[in-house]
């Protein structure tokens, strides 16, 4: 057919008429059959951790907001820590706790010691951080002690280091570097009052 006929035809006329190629025989390669491995089990051990940690601040929560007086320590943290810890520290035994919707009172005692546990913790880390610094301190004073009787074995970076903690909140301020004015004077506070007790003795 010459090409000036084949271009007056509609297109599917001419489609009709075009030849039809010749058909191709592909190779089909059969897809592999992927096979599941076996799960993860740290994967598994950290879903578990996960919920287990979000029911326990759940229940942290409604602890610390119904039973101030009980947790008072315990009070001074975050129910997610408090949480994080009791799932580092005793899994299998909160989880089976959690698993049967216990009483609140069942898991006030844990609270107790996880908030015990922190702030044994929280004063040791502030406590390491003071000593030093006391001791520093106590070096460089140690002519102007020596004139106002600030002197003797019991005038020790240890002993005011313990003095300081009694106000834990207070200490952990005096941690900060803009409050090296108000630590020198708390220990010279410190100071007096060993000379006070020891005066007395």
């Amino acid at each position: 057919m010459p090409l000036s006929a084949l271009a007056k035809q509609t297109p599917a006329a001419a489609e009709a008429k075009m030849p039809l190629p010749a058909p191709r025989i592909v190779a089909v390669q059969a897809t592999p059959t992927i096979k599941a491995g076996p799960i993860d089990a740290s994967y598994v051990q950290g879903l578990l951790r996960q919920r287990l940690t979000e029911a326990l601040v759940n229940a942290i929560s409604w602890v610390m907001r119904y039973k101030q007086a009980e947790i008072r320590s315990a009070g001074l943290f975050s129910p997610m820590l408090l949480a994080q810890v009791l799932v580092d520290m005793k899994f299998q035994q909160m989880d089976q706790l959690m698993s049967n919707s216990p009483p609140m009172d069942k898991i006030l005692p844990h609270i107790v010691e996880a908030g015990e546990f922190l702030l044994k913790r929280k004063r040791s880390s502030i406590g390491e951080y003071l000593y030093p610094q006391i001791q520093s301190a106590l070096t460089e004073s140690a002519p102007f002690r020596a004139e106002v009787g600030f002197v003797g074995a019991h005038f020790n970076p240890g002993k005011i280091t313990g003095m300081l903690l009694e106000d834990l909140e207070e200490a952990e301020q005096l941690c900060r570097p803009d409050m090296q004015g108000k630590l020198t004077e708390r220990i010279m506070e410190a100071c007096e009052l060993l000379k006070e007790h020891f005066k007395a003795e």
